[in-house]
């Protein structure tokens, strides 16, 4: 039975001349990887086209076109505005300052 077993296993010059032959083969693929000279050496004609305008991020603008319905309205509100930040001046929602906060330490047990 060993005998047998031990002559399957062993390698016959068949084998390693099939098996250089893959290496070769490998090794051949390996330089067909990239660009030949000639491919190199060939004219290569870009064409750039214009795209259209992709707009990513847009705010309007409030802005008021004086002698206008629109402008009248926006100066109203602005003046409302301004009187209540002068009646509002020692409101804390309206004074910009610094505020400090402290965050309580956990009880121990």
């Amino acid at each position: 039975m060993q005998s047998g077993l031990t002559s399957s296993l062993m390698e016959t010059s068949e084998d390693s001349e099939a098996r250089a032959k893959a290496e070769a083969a490998k090794k051949g693929e390996k330089k067909s990887k990239g660009l030949t000279d000639d491919d190199l050496k060939a004219p290569v004609n870009v064409e750039l086209t214009e795209t259209g305008t992709n707009i990513m991020f847009f705010i309007p603008s409030v802005i008021g076109v004086h002698e206008t319905e629109e402008y009248t309205v926006i100066a109203e509100e602005n003046a409302k505005y301004e009187t209540l930040l002068g009646n509002k001046k020692g409101s804390d929602s309206y004074e910009p300052r610094g505020s400090q906060t402290l965050n309580n330490r956990m009880k121990g047990r």
